[in-house]
């Protein structure tokens, strides 16, 4: 129960702090879309975990999944440049949530797409970063 208390005040604490930042200006993102947006999401995700059962929460010591996801954070900048950027982000999602969440393939599909797309347009589109490309390209 502290833990999503305590991220909820830190969310609010930055949306505070960043309301000085302009979130969009001439055109283009301004320095605070990204903190406010990011702000906003731990706010929503603290107050979603507040409608969790107490009893429904992992047990303590669940070493091998978190360590599956070090695994996949140490790994994804080589797979970067070998791949690129949407295609490791496709391949490390999908195998997270397939093997480590061992959430059904329909699922595991929807939400790699959601997550590639949505990169893209944000990055891409919306703020026309150059993403990285694979070494061989």
């Amino acid at each position: 129960m502290i833990g999503p208390l305590a991220l909820g005040i830190s969310a609010l604490l930055a949306l505070y702090l960043g309301r000085g930042l302009e979130i969009w200006s001439y055109g283009a993102p301004g320095s605070g879309l990204l903190p406010m947006a990011a702000a906003v999401i731990l706010l929503l995700a603290s107050l979603g975990s507040f409608t969790r059962e107490p009893g429904s929460a992992e047990g303590p010591g669940n070493l091998p999944r978190a360590a599956c996801y070090a695994v996949g954070l140490v790994a994804i900048p080589p797979a970067v440049m070998l791949l690129g950027m949407l295609p490791a982000l496709a391949l490390f999602t999908a195998i997270i949530l397939r093997l480590v969440e061992a959430f059904r393939m329909p699922t595991v599909a929807a939400v790699t797409g959601a997550s590639v797309l949505g990169n893209w347009l944000l990055f891409d589109r919306l703020l026309h970063v150059a993403l990285p490309k694979p070494i061989f390209w």
